[in-house]
């Protein structure tokens, strides 16, 4: 895109030279030189929208995990007590009531 905005922007401004100099030698022109200046001003535009939604999608995507996270319970009730999620092994047995949230991933049991 950088290259393709710089060869535009460049043709056309020598373009705008050159018909300056013709004009300058006494070179009648039928009409105006042929030039791209809106050309670079669009493709700029048009990246820096689509940076903007960019920014904008990432921004919500972060939000949305970082309420996930804070959503999850801290604890786990794992043979009637509450432990930390972080000391719950592969292989014990989560009780959730009804209504709760799940502190971790497993299979349901019953």
């Amino acid at each position: 895109i950088s290259t393709a905005t710089c060869l535009a922007y460049g043709y056309s401004t020598f373009m705008m030279v050159l018909s300056v100099a013709f004009t300058f030698l006494g070179e009648v022109q039928e009409g105006p030189p042929p030039h791209f200046f809106e050309t670079p001003c669009s493709l700029i535009t048009v990246v820096l929208i689509g940076r903007l939604l960019e920014a904008a999608a990432k921004q919500r995507t972060t939000d949305s995990l970082d309420e996930l996270v804070r959503a999850s319970p801290p604890t786990a009730r794992v043979n009637g007590e509450e432990l930390p999620i972080e000391l719950v092994a592969l292989g014990d047995v989560v009780e959730i009531l009804p209504g709760e949230v799940a502190p971790v991933d497993g299979e349901l049991l019953s």
